[in-house]
């Protein structure tokens, strides 16, 4: 007798071959599904499955195979373009760790409970499929109740007769400790969970319920998926890229992939928008992408598919910032750092700035480390203290046109409560813009026309992002302090300093 999955070829599934499993099934209670996750995917959904897999399709399958039950797996984090099969990815993960009974017990988790209903609703969908059943009968079935009345999926659960339940949760609306009787979550799946406008402060707020109401409830084998693109730059998926993100500091990363390499751009004769690049996936080949840009337009292409981070109209938007490893660094010949504090903390505050930057023996100058949070002023300087201290900073530049002296005084009160050593103190400058530094907008030109010349560069690190994202949005969405500090740091560091340059 043929292989169940034999009767499956190519994209079509025509009826009379779902009537030949269909009776395979009946006669041996159900098929035997491949023992690999690709060859599994292709053979529960050919219909949908209709390219080969991309990497990232691979090592997300291939991760969720590896789960077993009662043991913890290292957290997954995919970062994946738009339009190159993400969410679908993450679905197919979910249903595969439930048909194989991996796990029992599972969260879908995004933005919103609209998004994530939705997203269950496609799971349901799936699991209803014909072949779904002829390979796992009882999966793909609702579960039965006690008085054996058949329970269809919920808009927000999904049920199945062989125990395996799926809830819908939105960080709008999870609560702490949601179970399923006395069960606890043994995989979770965050998925959509950035938003395109969400600010510094609405980000710590949704990774606090990630990580004080969510992830606290799971099982002690819990699997944990976090898939979605780089829609901005400190969001919950831009920290995570980082090296050492602030959470699932044990997770493998995969991604951030785009959907072109060496992806670029022009306008044609005909004033129309040209895309070039090589596909990561075939299903969104270079056909795809150019559709892709003329319905979405170039920025949201460049922002959604290639997680770049573009503010249209943007001082910056056009550069391409130069990163250099620590070890690659010249000699460095001053530092100093740059502070352009804000003078309250509330969500709604202007975040404080912090910047470290040093004068290489090149005539170039380094951007070293950089801050930006919503946070009290004594917070800010005590960062500012550290960052002097861990660099061997010879300056510290406050500025001080809200505030004025009053930073002067701050600054005293938190060096008169540490014990530091007095060498080890930097100077402290009150510096204030005036007509002679010139407007905010002025004062970033001046960066601007640097970097456009390669004179400034950025250190690889974990804040390099942080520096890039505030000036590729300055002067088109807020908040502008950390361009303020860099500017503060490169003029410092500047003056006198322009025989240095080639």
């Amino acid at each position: 007798m043929a292989r169940a999955e034999e009767l499956i070829s190519g994209t079509a599934f025509s009826e009379a071959k779902l009537h030949k499993l269909k009776a395979l099934a009946e006669k041996r209670g159900s098929l035997v599904a491949p023992d690999n996750p690709l060859d599994w995917a292709r053979t529960l959904f050919p219909k949908m499955i209709t390219k080969p897999f991309a990497q990232r399709h691979v090592e997300m399958l291939e991760w969720a195979w590896s789960i077993e039950s009662g043991v913890r797996p290292q957290p997954f984090v995919s970062i994946q373009p738009r339009g190159g099969g993400k969410s679908t990815n993450a679905e197919l993960a979910t249903i595969m760790v439930g048909a194989r009974s991996k796990r029992r017990y599972a969260w879908y988790v995004s933005e919103t409970q609209a998004l994530a209903d939705a997203h269950l609703e496609s799971i349901a969908g799936l699991i209803e499929s014909p072949i779904v059943e002829a390979y796992y009968p009882s999966f793909a079935k609702p579960h039965i109740g006690k008085y054996g009345s058949s329970k269809v999926w919920r808009r927000n659960r999904l049920r199945t007769s062989s125990g395996f339940t799926v809830d819908a949760l939105g960080l709008d609306t999870a609560k702490r400790g949601t179970k399923l009787v006395e069960a606890r979550p043994d995989f979770m799946i965050f998925d959509d969970i950035d938003a395109r406008h969400d600010s510094g402060a609405i980000t710590t707020k949704k990774i606090d319920t990630i990580t004080t109401s969510l992830l606290p409830a799971g099982s002690s084998d819990t699997a944990i998926l976090f898939v979605q693109n780089l829609i901005i730059d400190d969001g919950v998926f831009g920290r995570l890229a980082l090296p050492t993100p602030p959470f699932l500091q044990n997770r493998i990363i995969s991604g951030p992939y785009p959907a072109l390499k060496e992806f670029k751009w022009w306008y044609d004769d005909q004033n129309k928008i040209v895309v070039s690049g090589t596909p990561t996936w075939e299903g969104q080949d270079l056909k795809t992408c150019q559709q892709q840009v003329e319905e979405w337009g170039l920025s949201a292409f460049r922002r959604e598919a290639q997680h770049e981070m573009i503010y249209e109209g943007g001082l910056f938007s056009h550069l391409k910032f130069i990163r250099r490893k620590k070890e690659d660094l010249p000699v460095l010949w001053r530092t100093v750092v740059a502070v352009d504090p804000a003078v309250t903390s509330a969500d709604n505050s202007d975040s404080h700035g912090i910047q470290v930057a040093a004068l290489g023996e090149d005539g170039k100058v380094y951007m070293l480390e950089s801050w930006e949070k919503v946070a009290t002023p004594e917070i800010s300087l005590k960062k500012a203290l550290y960052f002097s201290i861990k660099y061997k900073a010879s300056t510290v530049l406050i500025e001080g046109n809200q505030g004025g002296d009053l930073w002067l005084d701050l600054w005293d009160n938190i060096i008169n409560d540490v014990d530091i050593e007095e060498d080890l103190l930097p100077y402290v400058e009150l510096v204030k813009a005036s007509s002679g530094t010139g407007g905010k907008m002025e004062r970033a030109a001046q960066l601007c026309a640097e970097y456009e010349r390669g004179l400034i560069e950025h250190l690889e690190n974990n804040t390099a992002r942080t520096l890039e994202a505030a000036l590729y949005r300055f002067p088109m969405a807020k908040p502008y302090d950390l361009v303020d500090s860099a500017w503060w740091a490169w003029n410092e560091l500047r003056s006198g300093s322009d025989w240095l340059i080639a």
